[in-house]
Formats: C-alpha cells, structure tokens, sequence
C-alpha cells in the first residue's frame, strides 16, 4: 500500500485545476511550501512525474492527468463520508491532547511550565507531548493529529487559530573563533564581507527576506545566503565554515559554549512563540488548553 494523505490528494487535484502551486496554496488556506511539500511527497512515493513547467507554465505529465481523472470522483465519495460520519459520531475523548512542539528548538522553558502547571491543575488529562518537524506538525494538526502545536516564528495556514506567548529577540550568531567575535559592539555593517547561513524556505520562509532587507538598511547587499536544513546545520555552518547568522536567541541558546549570540541596535525583529489550534473543530480538549494557557500567559506576564 502507498503511504498517501487525503489532504495531500486534495491539494493536487486543486493545483491540477489551477495549475498554480500559490493560487491552490491560497485556495486550500495552507503555506505555499506545503503544498510543494505534498506534491513532491506523492511523486516520491508513486516514483513519478505529476507536473512540468514550459514557457505557459505549469502542466500536468501524462500521469498526472491520469490520476486527476481517476481520483476525483473516490475524493469526494470519501470526503463526503468523513462528514457523515463525524455527524454521526459524537465519543470524543476529551481526556487526551496530543500536543506537538517544534524539533527545531528545545521545549520552551515557559512552555514546559505552562503544560506542567495545567497536568498538575487538572490531572484528569492525559498529555501526550512529541516533538515534530515544522511542516509535519502542520500537516497532522490540520489532519486532527494533534489538538495543540506550539511554534517556533512558523507562518502556519490560516486554517489554525493562534495565540501567541512571547516574543525572543534576534542575535548576530557567530562562532566563538570568529575574528569578530572579539569586538564589543557589532553593527550589521560590520557584516558586509560575511557570508550568511539561514534556515532553509521549509524552516523559516522569510529567512531570505529577512537578511536582505536587514543588509539593505545598512548599505550593502549580502555577499552570500547558504540556506540550510536545521538549527543543528545552522551550528555547524556557522562553526566550520566561517560565516555568520541573524537566528533567535532560542534556537542558539543550548550552543552556547560554541556560538556566541551578539546584541546589534540594527535588529528590531523579534520572533514569537505561538500556540496553535484547528479553527474548525478543534476538539474540546484543544479549547479548554487554549483557555488555560490564555490565563496562565496573564498570570506569568504578572
């Protein structure tokens, strides 16, 4: 059997329509890296080609029309009878949340309070905590997975409701052997020979944006962006390779003894640490969270 998700067949039968990855994307209320994340994820499972592009655009392959003809019809009988049955059902488990954290980070010291205080306060729940990949987490809290994700700066659909905690600074991160690290006070001009390192699109979207209109502010263009695929890549570029990162404090933090974190006035970003929820039927068990974690947000700001 092929490892294949309703939702992912839902987005290529839309793009198959639209033949345009980010009007779907919009269509569909997910992240335009998602959905190329899905369509990848079918052609890699069924070893095919469902799209090319030519000077019109987007086109579907001789498979990918194919499959759009032969799965239109199964989607809808299937989607119509998830409704139905949701209808019929009403056994909801309201004494289990299943709640994904961001594996790009360690679990926010607030935030591993916040769960804590709440299993203590209603010991009636059973929490069950799993670190996840940004996009997956995603994918399963859309998919009803799981009821709670707490994210890391993530530019989640607007499928989810969010609420956010607080906000982490962002730091000029280089290695500790770095030449500049022995200066005092660091300004984004100083970073103008530097090649820069940055969580890749799937990660952090505006990761790109970010540094160029950061370096465009101070007079000059970046000399390199390398894109890589996590935080622990992003140590280690930094490290070896000799180059420099604008990274929150909270992803840098547990590498401290290798990575020092420099305060620069030119940066007035922030990054914030959100909870998310499904905004349709979200479970009574995500809304009582949700609850308890808006009070609680009140009482520790306190």
């Amino acid at each position: 059997m092929y490892d294949i998700r309703l939702k992912q067949i839902e987005c290529f039968l839309d793009i198959s329509q639209t033949l345009s990855f980010t009007e779907s994307a919009k269509r569909l209320h997910i992240s335009q890296p998602l959905a190329s994340k899905w369509i990848r994820s079918i052609e890699d499972e069924l070893s095919i080609q469902l799209f090319y592009r030519n000077k019109d655009g987007l086109v579907l392959t001789p498979e990918g029309q194919y499959l759009k003809d032969r799965w239109a019809s199964p989607y809808a009988v299937i989607s119509s009878a998830i409704v139905q049955a949701k209808e019929i059902s009403d056994g909801e488990n309201i004494r289990d949340i299943r709640i994904g954290f961001d594996d790009l980070y360690e679990l926010d010291e607030m935030v591993e309070f916040m769960i804590n205080t709440f299993s203590q306060r209603n010991p009636e729940f059973h929490v069950h905590l799993s670190p996840f990949d940004g996009m997956k987490m995603e994918e399963c809290l859309i998919d009803g997975e799981l009821d709670i994700a707490f994210a890391f700066w993530r530019d989640f659909s607007d499928k989810l409701n969010r609420l956010p905690l607080r906000d982490t600074d962002f730091y000029i991160a280089i290695s500790r052997t770095h030449r500049l690290s022995r200066m005092q006070s660091i300004t984004t001009k100083d970073l103008s020979h530097e090649v820069f390192f940055a969580l890749n699109e799937d990660e952090d979207p505006k990761a790109v944006e970010r540094i160029q209109s950061l370096c465009k502010k101070a007079g000059f263009s970046p000399r390199a962006i390398r894109m890589v695929p996590n935080a622990s890549s992003l140590v280690q570029s930094i490290m070896f390779q000799n180059g420099v990162a604008i990274a929150p404090g909270e992803i840098m933090k547990e590498y401290g003894k290798q990575i020092r974190l420099i305060e620069s006035s030119d940066i007035t970003q922030t990054a914030s640490i959100a909870l998310f929820t499904r905004k349709d039927n979200p479970g009574r068990a995500a809304v009582f969270f949700s609850e308890f974690a808006a009070a609680f947000i009140r009482e520790y700001e306190q």
